[in-house]
């Protein structure tokens, strides 16, 4: 009987431990779901304020600057205590044009005067620490940003994301074409004044996700 008594009382500690192991797992799953989620909106933030911050110096004249003040939000609350914090860095540069090594160039800027198209390369790092300041995700990517002289000023052209096997748009950016006429006020007659400069597609670098 007494060993019946010690086995069953053994089997409960056994079943607790498991149940607090599964517990304590679960807990650290929901941890991480919530601290990827919000990598994922802090970047997606800070995407819209670069492209936001370029559209204004475009359209001001004025020279995009070099980086933005970092960006640190609260992401979760315990009373008046954060408890997950979020912080985003971001820095833009414009990559120095290459000519196109071959007639097979994917990227074709368009430097008619009124467009002076152009490209800008917003490189992204967020960081989600719990409120002790322990990192517990991070997300960094970089974002191609085409600058024009005309509206809508600034548009996101490509992303490379170490989530991804590849860029979103192949080679690391959608290069269309915009197309500049002149028109005649009184004739209403058009002619093409596109002027076209072929140069290397811009695939920028990524250091992708942690955990």
């Amino acid at each position: 009987m007494l060993l019946r008594v010690l086995f069953l009382c053994g089997a409960i500690v056994v079943l607790g431990e498991t149940l607090l192991q599964a517990a304590a797992s679960l807990a650290v799953a929901a941890l991480h779901r919530r601290s990827v989620t919000a990598a994922q909106n802090a970047f997606a933030g800070a995407q819209q304020l670069a492209q936001a911050t370029l559209a204004a110096a475009m359209a001001g004249g004025a020279t995009p600057p070099a980086s933005l003040p970092p960006v640190q939000s609260c992401v979760e609350r315990d009373g008046a205590r954060c408890t997950m914090i979020a912080q985003t860095d971001v820095t833009l540069a414009t990559p120095i044009p290459t000519p196109c090594p071959s007639a097979g160039c994917s990227t074709y800027l368009q430097e008619n005067d009124a467009v002076d198209e152009g490209r800008v390369v917003a490189s992204i790092a967020t960081t989600v620490t719990l409120g002790s300041g322990t990192p517990i995700a991070a997300r960094s990517g970089s974002v191609i940003f085409r600058t024009l002289r005309a509206p809508p000023y600034a548009v996101a052209s490509g992303m490379l994301d170490g989530t991804l096997d590849d860029s979103e748009s192949g080679a690391g950016e959608a290069a269309g074409l915009i197309q500049v006429l002149y028109q005649n006020a009184i004739s209403g007659a058009t002619m093409p004044a596109s002027v076209w400069s072929a140069t290397s597609s811009a695939v920028p670098s990524a250091s992708g996700w942690s955990p």
